[in-house]
């Protein structure tokens, strides 16, 4: 079932339990250019990716924006599934690129494996993720 992310921001994400000098380094860092420019466009196309989900039946899917964002990272990064996966559970910089807190942090490989094959059997040429 297709669920928009919510936008408001918490105070519970991870940036806000750090030291001042840690935040600050942090914010000067890739991840805060990721989170200001990057994930709000990912947010914004979120609507455009609503088909790979059954309304009819499932769960709430986790956020599709944020599943683009980690997708985007593994490339930059190249990084293969598991790894991935570990450095958005244990890396503060890719919780606060995506705007997650420690507890949201958690995304089994086969919910990004399922994400990645109903994109493709959905838009084999990628014109979705192009247009993004």
């Amino acid at each position: 079932m297709f669920k928009p992310t919510d936008r408001q921001r918490t105070i519970f994400e991870v940036e806000n339990k750090l030291p001042r000098n840690v935040q600050e380094r942090l914010r000067s860092s890739w991840s805060e250019g990721f989170q200001a420019r990057v994930l709000p466009i990912l947010l914004d196309a979120e609507h455009m990716f609503s088909a790979l989900y059954n309304n009819a039946k499932g769960r709430p899917n986790w956020s599709i924006a944020r599943m683009l964002g980690i997708c985007v990272l593994q490339e930059i990064f190249d990084l293969d599934d598991q790894k991935a996966l570990d450095c958005l559970a244990f890396d503060i910089r890719w919780q606060h690129s995506l705007g997650i807190t420690p507890e949201e942090s958690y995304l089994s490989r086969r919910s990004l494996v399922d994400f990645r094959s109903r994109l493709v059997s959905y838009d084999p040429k990628m014109k979705m993720v192009r247009a993004v």
